[in-house]
C-alpha cells in the first residue's frame, strides 16, 4: 500500500501541488479584489463629499463675491432721486416718463447685469441688460 501511494505522488504528486496551489492563489485574490473593492468604495464616496465641499464652498464665496457689490448699487439706484421722482410721477400719472427711460439707458452694465425698475404693483416700468422671466415675479407681486 505504502508503494502504491508514493507511484501515485511521484505521477500526479506536482499536479496536485500546482492545483492546490492554483486553488490558494484565487482564493487569496478573491479576498484581495473584495478588501481593496471595499477600500476603493469608501475612498470613492470620500472623493466625492470632498469635490462636493468644494464646489459648495466656490459656489458660496462667489455668491458673497457678488452679492454685496449687487446690493450696493441696487441701494445706490433706489437712492437715485431722478429715479425716484420718475417712479413717482408715473404713480401718479400712470405714464412712463421719458425721463426714467433715459436714466436706465444710460447706465452702464456689463454683459450680464441687468437693471429693471418696476412700480410697487410690480409693473415693469424700464428694463436694460440681460433679463430673466419675469411673469413670476408680476404674479407673485399682484
Amino acid at each position: 500500500m505504502r508503494s502504491r501511494f508514493f507511484r501515485f505522488w511521484r505521477r500526479y504528486g506536482l499536479v496536485l501541488g500546482m492545483g492546490l496551489a492554483l486553488l490558494a492563489a484565487t482564493l487569496v485574490t478573491w479576498q484581495l479584489r473584495r478588501v481593496t473593492e471595499t477600500q476603493v468604495l469608501a475612498s470613492e464616496a470620500q472623493w466625492q463629499e470632498r469635490i462636493a465641499a468644494e464646489a459648495l464652498q466656490a459656489i458660496e464665496s462667489d455668491f458673497d463675491r457678488r452679492y454685496e457689490p449687487l446690493v450696493r448699487r441696487a441701494r445706490t439706484m433706489a437712492e437715485d432721486s431722478s429715479l425716484t421722482q420718475a417712479v413717482a410721477m408715473w404713480n401718479t400719472s400712470g405714464d412712463r416718463p421719458t425721463a426714467l427711460l433715459r436714466r436706465v439707458s444710460s447706465l452702464r452694465l456689463d454683459d450680464r447685469t441687468g437693471v429693471e425698475v418696476r412700480a410697487a404693483s410690480g409693473t415693469l416700468l424700464a428694463w436694460k441688460g440681460a433679463s430673466i422671466p419675469a411673469h413670476d415675479l408680476e404674479r407673485d407681486v399682484s
